[in-house]
């Protein structure tokens, strides 16, 4: 499996297991975020822990798309005004920080979630009576995340400009720009495949060597039986 240590990935998972075995424990839940070799992997070792049974609830395919230094150009250039009836604001977490996590299928930990909105980029889309209706925030892992509208307020276009937005406070923070999107969601994966301004990470295809394949990334959340 080129591009993998399975030796370091068999060393390496149970002792993260290890380490958070109290966690893990208290929640019940592990979510894990990799390749298929890395999910399988903790698959695996997951059948071997603390004794209990464990089950993959979800397992999702994303692809990662990113921007250049002349898309992230680009960017800057175009404008992302909220449509009428909008504004863009930052989101209130005392206030608002509870239904975003509520509503994000990868949110863990509550706590996690506030303390990202607080101290990583985040927005939020309001309607003209000021409630929030949409928003964008940055995971853990740095990337653009957990983007979201209520459906009575998509297909309108403010979903691509609330994102485009909280790019350009990537770009002006010197942050690269990335997300995933996940490959079941043909609105928004169609829509970033077309997109100027993003650029979907591909690798070589070892059967056909004119061609580029995507690299996708699984999102498996593990719960104790």
């Amino acid at each position: 499996l080129t591009g993998h240590s399975l030796a370091l990935l068999d060393e390496a998972i149970p002792l993260i297991l290890d380490r958070t075995k109290h966690l893990i424990t208290k929640r019940g839940k592990i979510l894990t975020v990799g390749d298929a070799v890395v999910g399988d992997a903790f698959d695996r070792h997951l059948r071997l822990f603390d004794g209990a049974g464990w089950n993959s609830v979800y397992n999702n395919e994303c692809c990662v798309f990113y921007m250049t230094a002349a898309q992230r150009e680009a960017l800057m250039k175009e404008s992302t005004d909220a449509h009428t009836g909008f504004t863009f604001e930052p989101v209130d977490v005392d206030r608002e920080g509870d239904t975003i996590h509520n509503l994000w299928k990868y949110g863990t930990v509550l706590e996690i979630t506030k303390t990202s909105l607080r101290v990583l980029p985040s927005i939020c889309a309001r309607n003209d009576r000021g409630e929030m209706v949409g928003w964008a925030m940055t995971s853990r892992l740095g990337m653009i995340s957990n983007l979201f509208l209520m459906p009575e307020y998509r297909g309108r276009g403010a979903g691509r400009d609330l994102e485009l937005s909280h790019a350009k406070e990537f770009v002006r923070r010197g942050l690269r720009v990335f997300k995933y999107v996940e490959t079941s969601n043909p609105t928004v994966y169609g829509g970033s495949v077309r997109s100027p301004l993003w650029t979907l990470w591909t690798s070589d295809d070892e059967d056909n060597n004119d061609t580029k394949k995507p690299c996708p990334i699984y999102y498996r959340m593990f719960e104790r039986v």
